[in-house]
């Protein structure tokens, strides 16, 4: 689909079975706050704008192979249910393997998923009582994609945009993973959360005439990623711009990681590496169109 940015759709096109395998999950109680959210007479609930709906309905835009679905269903009462999207086929395969509750469309499964992009997601006008998107909206910050995901959100419905990103400051050997792959990346090229450029979208006029004033949470220390060594190179081949570098390069990568780990923790492949993972929440209401 030509609105998927190509470094995206190469570099995750072709590595979902590692994607899965090396990216952490989301805290529970992060995700447990937004859904409880949306689900009438939880605490914290909002369901002001149209009445509470029985079974309550969420998209997840950018599912990739099903990360934050999974937690959104850990979270939501049985009757809700999740519409997982995404450009990419092979994600989707992937998420069909690992998400169990998943089913074909109009089967009645709590779980289905469909192939499409943040701005053509294919499903109804007011469909939605939320819309989450997971590690993905950088990809996509523009008018196209939240008017796409107002028309699919009913009036005062929840957009939930959720980041894990690396604490930097908890660990030298962090930050030193972190300019070994930074050295593979141009961010003129390949959007990032980490350069805020996400946010510009949020205060142009198509924003203030679709949603509410963003409100940004970062919660520190929302979980600990545990991971074995060859988990952790798993994990950096997860990144679209790891992810499409040449071979040699990938194998002189991968030397310069396992040297840093070497002096760092000494030749016990077996040991558990602990990466603290802080996590940022970016939430907003539709407003009445």
């Amino acid at each position: 689909m030509d609105a998927v940015h190509p470094v995206a759709r190469l570099g995750f096109g072709s590595n979902a079975d590692v994607y899965d395998r090396g990216r952490p999950e989301y805290s529970r109680a992060v995700i447990q706050a937004l859904c409880d959210s949306i689900v009438p007479g939880r605490p914290g609930s909002d369901t002001t704008g149209t009445p509470p709906h029985p079974a309550v309905r969420v998209a997840d835009i950018g599912c990739g192979t099903g990360k934050l679905t999974r937690a959104i269903l850990a979270c939501l009462p049985p009757a809700a249910s999740v519409v997982a999207i995404d450009p990419s086929a092979a994600m989707l395969e992937q998420f069909m393997h690992s998400t169990t509750g998943y089913g074909e469309s109009g089967s009645g499964s709590r779980c289905v998923a469909s192939q499409g992009t943040a701005d053509r997601t294919g499903r109804s006008d007011a469909e939605f009582d939320a819309v989450f998107v997971g590690q993905a909206f950088h990809w996509f910050a523009n008018e196209a994609a939240i008017t796409e995901m107002r028309r699919i959100l009913r009036p005062s419905g929840l957009l939930a945009l959720v980041w894990n990103q690396d604490d930097e400051d908890s660990a030298e050997w962090i930050r030193g993973l972190r300019a070994l792959t930074d050295a593979h990346l141009d961010p003129a090229i390949v959007p990032q959360f980490r350069s805020g450029a996400w946010r510009a979208v949020w205060r142009g006029a198509a924003a203030a005439r679709l949603f509410a004033p963003i409100t940004e949470t970062v919660h520190r220390g929302a979980l600990v990623h545990r991971l074995t060594r060859p988990q952790l190179w798993d994990r950096v081949q997860s990144r679209s711009y790891i992810s499409v570098l040449p071979s040699d390069k990938k194998e002189a990568l991968k030397r310069s990681i396992d040297e840093l780990l070497l002096s760092v923790f000494g030749a016990d492949t077996g040991k558990m590496l602990e990466i603290p993972i802080n996590t940022t929440v970016v939430t907003t209401r539709a407003l009445s169109c």
